[in-house]
């Protein structure tokens, strides 16, 4: 059982080994991708608008008048 698991394991760490590898090649051979970066600072700042937005409280007036004597 412990073999499979190193196996697994391995098998993961060479498949990051390898994509972290071709990510890095190709950003030496074509240079930075401008245009996905701006758009995943804009994806990023959308979330964050999300949650930090003011949240706004409805209060429902009405216009009766208590009485003591039911």
């Amino acid at each position: 059982m412990s073999v499979w698991l190193i196996m697994t394991a391995a098998f993961f760490l060479f498949v990051v080994l390898e994509e972290s590898i071709y990510y890095s090649w190709n950003r030496y051979v074509y240079g930075k991708n401008v245009e996905m970066r701006g758009k995943w600072k804009n994806r990023w700042l959308v979330v964050l608008r999300f949650f930090k937005r003011n949240k706004q409280i409805v209060v429902e007036a009405t216009n009766q008048e208590k009485s003591s004597s039911s």
